[in-house]
């Protein structure tokens, strides 16, 4: 499958920082996603949900849309509305890998008739199937999604080929990425995050 983008589309993204694309995620993969097990890099304990994060669809739809050539995995994350949490935060903020390209977010289950084309800036699509695909630099703020309708959704990050592990505090999985080997300051790795993207 290909997603042929419009100069509408890019000229939005180019504009605004984001985009929805509604029913690029069907209701089979939909069914698999639902089945995840925990929060973060959910794709590395099941190879099916795995086939859907690295899809070569999103990969190419965020390497046109940031005007990267050159995208590898960053990491996964299943987000859960409403959520308890305040302030307002970037992604680039909450993560500790540096040099994040773009995020995509994937409605997984439940249905919001929230607008998302005000401010703030809302990463959540409206209802399953839809992706949101932002710039790391859009500020999310929390205090808008405390009483948000309930609904589950999927975040894929896509970073640059010399991202880096680094110390951020404000990362809940700070210490994640050292089960697979890595120490602050290393590159991330073709072996664990793959260029998607090329």
């Amino acid at each position: 499958m290909q997603y042929f983008l419009s100069a509408d589309q890019k000229a939005f993204f180019e504009n605004h920082g984001f985009i929805e694309f509604e029913g690029l995620v069907s209701d089979e993969q939909l069914a698999v996603l639902k089945r995840h097990k925990g929060t973060r890099d959910v794709s590395r304990k099941d190879p099916q949900i795995e086939k859907i994060v690295k899809s070569a669809v999103f990969s190419k739809l965020a390497s046109q849309l940031s005007l990267k050539k050159l995208l590898r995995f960053g990491y996964d994350e299943v987000y859960e509305l409403p959520i308890q949490r305040s302030g307002v935060q970037t992604l680039e903020e909450a993560n500790s890998i540096r040099g994040l390209v773009c995020g995509l977010m994937i409605c997984i289950d439940g249905e919001s008739d929230q607008a998302i084309n005000g401010l703030p800036f809302n990463p959540f699509p409206k209802k399953p199937g839809n992706i949101i695909l932002f710039l790391p630099t859009l500020a999310w703020d929390f205090d808008t999604l405390t009483e948000s309708t309930k609904q589950k959704f999927l975040l894929i990050t896509y970073a640059g080929s010399r991202a880096m592990y680094v110390y951020e505090e404000r990362d809940p999985y700070l210490h994640e990425l050292k089960k697979l080997g890595y120490v602050f300051g290393d590159r991330l790795s073709q072996t664990c995050h793959p260029i998607l993207s090329r």
